[in-house]
């Protein structure tokens, strides 16, 4: 028994000699070259968590690779680690762990700090493209004194994003794994960014935060979605705000997080939006950015996974360039007002109350907007000159909005005669009614190329299905018969078909997608995390989806071609 215990504690220490050799000392801790080197074969593995007490949880959780602090989830005993996009090192990071005290030329320890020195090791498979998309894992070996632990390391090619809250607000807001962060929450959160082209002074982002859930339909869910606001103090919700560019979006300190809980492939909105984004934004009278732009980014909450999120700024009166004098509002759901000829009083709970165009709630201006809004609305409706209703909005805007909703089937965007799911600007004009016209930008596309509810057997109808938009200006020019509406109309598509909307980058759009969703083994995770949610044969992944939108292409050209 003394001999083989004395075999196994030889074979260590040549492990742990082996490891020495290719670490590098300081103050912060220990960097070993590449993690390649750090590998164990089997026998040494067997050896080390045989002559060491196990630890049910990592010894440290202070890992980096290629300077990334990587992420621990104690409930699965599993450190996640960002590889960056294109790089060298990517699959053989650099590693540093914990953190170690020199010795002086006695012997003695350095006398600033005296902190645990810990071993690693790696053992499993190498990181490969192969092993990240199947969402496998490597086991991280760590040793201190008589103790040994064994991790899981999962790798990811998205951002990742960590979300902490104290031990007491969770417990005074009742939280459980689908953080229904009901009011805002005061917060920390860290971004790892790992894009190729990344040009900043930092990968990582922190900030304290406040954080809240976001949406409406969608709250039900247990993949929610959420708001979050950078601050200086987390504790000090309207003090001073913080701006970061996160992942290359913009500088600001708002920010939203959409999933898609019930979207087969978890591609539908972010694909539609950045469509919008890369044709139609800034295709109106006052050149603004009418959009928002989306990236894909995996969330975690105090370290424990989340799932696959897309991140955006916000459609606001920064992006819209709304100034004092004009306003932006927001239709939030099916009123059928915009047929309204006068608005409606709501009194509030204080008692106080406002004249107000049901569904429209005021995100920048004067609640007297209200009166323009409804005076362009009717003059959209109910005039018999095409002059008129051409002067109620911004024609090249309203003739992008009606091809997208066609082309994509945007049913929780407009049916029939509604539309709901839009900012609505307006937006000062010399040729607009009384100085001003409105500026339509489309909002919330999840359910899009034909999603359908639940309820219904299949993700997918027909690509032919012609979606019933009898709402806006270019559904009034057509009824009034204006001269030219519908030429404009194939011209402006002829346009959009040999650039964004051609075959060609549509498919590169959904490439790439589709290795930020599958590749990444986001889908499996989350999938793993909510299993209740909806989701596709994940060996398709968005093979379906890009046949359907390459019908539904062919389907629009011949429908346009028609006019």
């Amino acid at each position: 028994m003394l001999n083989k215990k004395i075999l196994s504690l030889s074979i260590i220490g040549l492990s742990l000699v082996a490891a020495v050799l290719v670490m590098k000392f300081n103050k912060s801790g220990v960097t070993v070259t590449s993690l390649n080197d750090i590998y164990v074969n089997d026998d040494k593995y067997n050896s080390i968590i045989s002559s060491y007490q196990m630890s049910d949880a990592a010894l440290t959780t202070e890992i980096q690779f290629n300077d990334e602090p990587l992420i621990y989830d104690s409930d699965t005993n599993t450190f996640y680690y960002s590889v960056i996009e294109n790089s060298e090192t990517g699959f053989n990071p650099s590693v540093m762990v914990g953190a170690t005290s020199l010795e002086n030329e006695d012997g003695a320890q350095d006398s600033e700090e005296t902190t645990p020195t810990y071993s690693i090791f790696a053992h499993g498979a190498a990181i490969t493209d192969e092993l990240i998309a199947s969402n496998g894992a490597i086991q991280i070996i760590l040793t201190n004194g008589a103790n040994v632990s064994v991790s899981n390391l999962v790798c990811t090619t998205l951002p990742v994003m960590n979300v902490t809250l104290d031990d007491e607000t969770v417990a005074s807001l009742g939280l459980d794994d689908t953080y229904d962060i009901i009011s805002f929450a005061p917060s920390s959160v860290y971004v790892y960014d790992n894009r190729a082209d990344f040009d900043g002074v930092s990968r990582v982002t922190t900030s304290d935060a406040k954080i809240r859930r976001h949406g409406q339909s969608t709250a039900g869910y247990p993949l929610k979605g959420y708001r979050f606001s950078l601050l200086a103090d987390k504790n000090d919700f309207d003090g001073e705000k913080v701006k970061a560019n996160i992942l290359g979006l913009r500088e600001d300190d708002d920010w939203i997080l959409s999933a898609s809980y019930r979207d087969y492939e978890k591609v539908r909105n972010v694909f539609s939006m950045n469509l919008w984004y890369e044709s139609c934004t800034k295709e109106n009278e006052w050149e603004v950015n009418n959009s928002t732009q989306y990236k894909f980014i995996e969330l975690f909450f105090n370290g424990h996974y989340h799932g696959l999120y897309a991140i955006c700024y916000r459609i606001d009166q920064k992006e819209l360039k709304t100034n004092e004098n004009e306003s932006t509002f927001k239709k939030k759901d099916w009123t059928l007002s915009e047929l309204d000829t006068q608005l409606t009083y709501q009194e509030y709970e204080d008692g106080t109350g406002t004249y107000l165009l049901p569904g429209y709630s005021l995100k920048a201006g004067d609640a007297d907007d209200y009166n323009t809004l409804l005076t362009l609305y009717m003059n959209m409706n109910y005039s018999a000159d095409p002059n008129i209703v051409r002067m109620t909005s911004d024609v090249d805007n309203s003739i992008d909005l009606w091809l997208f909703y066609k082309l994509t089937q945007a049913v929780d965007n407009v049916y029939g005669g509604n539309a709901k799911n839009m900012y609505v600007s307006i937006k000062e004009s010399d040729t607009g009614i009384t100085g001003y016209k409105l500026l339509f930008t489309p909002w919330d596309m999840d359910q899009t190329w034909r999603y359908t509810s639940p309820s219904v057997v299949g993700q997918y109808s027909m690509p032919e299905y012609d979606l019933p938009l009898e709402w806006g200006t270019v559904y009034r020019l057509q009824c009034l018969g204006d001269a030219t509406i519908n030429e404009e109309i194939k011209a402006r598509y002829a346009e959009l078909r040999s650039g964004a909307w051609s075959d060609e980058s549509i498919m590169a759009m959904l490439d790439e997608y589709e290795s930020d969703i599958y590749d990444s083994g986001a889908f499996a995770r989350t999938q793993a995390k909510f299993m209740e949610g909806s989701y596709n044969e994940s060996s398709l992944k968005l093979s379906e989806f890009k046949a359907y939108v390459q019908a539904r292409l062919n389907c629009m050209d011949a429908y346009v071609n028609a006019l």
